[in-house]
């Protein structure tokens, strides 16, 4: 009994630890970086009374309320960016906890050091952890949902199935993404019911899942009977997920998030794929060789199908990108803990349970054979290697290059501020920019937005716009952010560089402003 308090007191401990580095890596920053559009969206909906700000994220956005409503407090008692931010802050920091616990679970407390080390230092994980989006809290929660799973699994208690429950319905109201671990879920309790002495776990776990899905539904309901509602749940035509998935599928692969070039990251995807077919050949061999057995190691195992899922169901999704980068840093830790899990050397505590008994082991050893289990244990551990060199290279570029910074409003609204004189005006050439520049933007002078320039049949009406703005005041700033979703031909320039003289630019991180005086002043 002393010996386990003190395995519990070691492996908490080493969690309080981990939590605090991680909260300190993912806070040291959290304000270097203005706030974008999407963040601004969040900030502007919690200025809204509690009931209004809910219609509004009804209407308007593609996720369910949750990140809004932990914010709102924190909002009102101060907008800035730490405030805003501070939620994702402590889901990243307790993701990093929550992996450290999965992988102690399953192969011992050197196993969730080594799997927390991956997502404390991965680039896409800090990144998120310091931006107002509920992508990190969806993916906090659905960890901890996953990983009361196995504990359910392990000893059904009452509340253990209730802290499940609940977990699992709190991360289907952070983001709807959060449906496809809820479906792994359900899949891995389906396979239990296979087995005549896991039957009543399996149906306690599909009830707690339910309860999640059930609670979910007033809220859906609300949305649809709200006018407008946002974005159909972030859904569009088929056309559109297959061509956002194809760009952002490249965009990832070609190594936007670690500075890397084609050939890096086409060997990293290669290794990554020979290790999750070298596990799944390990899982049937087993399964042939002893069907209760292997039944039961693919449900001791099903952290690595359930991120095998959510690797490629975001090719259905047009939150690909933000989905894909945090996934980038998850796949990866579930594959080293199948390699862990399935290597016959592995050296399991006897109290931990949630791991194959040596004589599974023992079969699983001489059945695939130990050329095909050497090859698959060699290249899970170069894989381990390539990893952690590609998470410090691509938290030192995620520091240190300005590549990587977010839109500068700041910076611009700074710069503005500090020429601005009587009779100027602001023009806005950004979507939804007055949404990012009122929460910086302290000045006296007017601010307009651009009428639609996409549209050619547009120019005309927008001519004689701009000729209004210059012939009323004397000099006009152009703040110019994201231009492919405003301005795509460049009308605004070309008129500008044909109607008036360009006095100054400034130019930051996704961002531009240029001051310009009219020709006969």
């Amino acid at each position: 009994m002393a010996c386990k308090n003190s395995v519990r007191m070691r492996h908490f401990i080493t969690a309080i630890v981990i939590f605090l580095i991680a909260l300190l890596l993912r806070l040291s920053y959290i304000n270097v970086h203005s706030f974008w559009v999407d963040e601004a969206f969040t900030v502007n909906w919690c200025s809204e009374s509690l009931p209004y700000m809910l219609l509004r994220i009804a209407r308007e956005d593609r996720h369910p309320p949750l990140y809004c409503m932990l914010s709102y407090p924190l909002l009102h008692f101060a907008q800035s960016e730490i405030t805003a931010r501070f939620v994702s802050a402590i889901a990243g920091a307790s993701l990093v906890t929550l992996i450290f616990a999965i992988g102690t679970e399953l192969a011992g407390i050197w196993c969730g050091v080594l799997s927390a080390t991956f997502v404390l230092f991965h680039p896409g994980a800090i990144r998120f952890s310091q931006e107002a989006r509920p992508y990190m809290l969806y993916a906090c929660l659905t960890t901890g949902a996953c990983l009361l799973w196995m504990r359910a699994y392990r000893t059904p208690k009452w509340h253990t199935l209730w802290a499940m429950g609940i977990i699992s319905s709190l991360s289907l109201y952070a983001c709807y993404m959060a449906f496809i671990p809820w479906l792994a879920r359900i899949i891995a309790a389906s396979l239990l019911l296979r087995l005549q002495s896991n039957r009543r776990i399996a149906v306690l776990l599909i009830y707690a899942d339910s309860f999640a899905l059930a609670s979910l539904m007033p809220y859906i309901a609300f949305v649809l009977m709200s006018p407008h509602p946002g974005a159909s749940f972030g859904l569009s035509s088929l056309g559109t997920w297959l061509g956002i998935s194809a760009a952002f599928l490249f965009n990832d692969l070609s190594g936007y998030e670690y500075g890397l070039r084609y050939s890096c990251t086409g060997v990293l995807v290669m290794v990554l794929m020979a290790t999750a077919f070298g596990i799944l050949l390990l899982i049937a061999s087993a399964w042939k060789m002893r069907k209760q057995g292997a039944v039961s190691l693919v449900i001791r195992c099903w952290f690595i199908l359930h991120f095998s899922l959510l690797l490629f169901a975001p090719l259905l999704s047009t939150e690909f990108n933000r989905w894909q980068r945090i996934i980038d840093g998850l796949v990866p830790v579930a594959l080293m803990l199948g390699w862990i899990a399935l290597h016959p050397r592995c050296k399991v505590r006897r109290h931990e349970r949630i791991l194959r008994s040596d004589a599974v082991a023992s079969s699983m050893s001489k059945s695939v054979g130990s050329n095909i289990t050497g090859t698959c244990s060699v290249i899970a551990q170069v894989t381990l290697m390539l990893l952690i060199m590609l998470h410090l290279l691509g938290t030192y570029n995620l520091l240190y290059n300005p590549q990587y910074s977010r839109d500068d409003w700041r910076g611009a609204t700074q710069w503005v501020m500090q020429r601005l004189q009587e009779g100027d005006i602001i023009i806005l050439n950004a979507p939804v920019g007055s949404f990012v520049f009122r929460l910086y933007y302290r000045g006296i002078a007017p601010y307009v937005e651009t009428t639609d320039l996409r549209n050619p049949a547009r120019w005309n009406y927008a001519a004689k716009w701009l000729a209004n703005l210059l012939a009323k005041h004397p000099r006009v700033f152009v703040i110019t952010n994201r231009v492919w979703q405003t301005d795509p031909h460049g009308w605004l320039k070309q008129q500008l560089s044909s109607s008036a003289r360009l006095l100054e630019r400034w130019r930051g991180s996704g961002i531009m402003v240029e001051l310009y005086a009219g020709k006969s002043r």
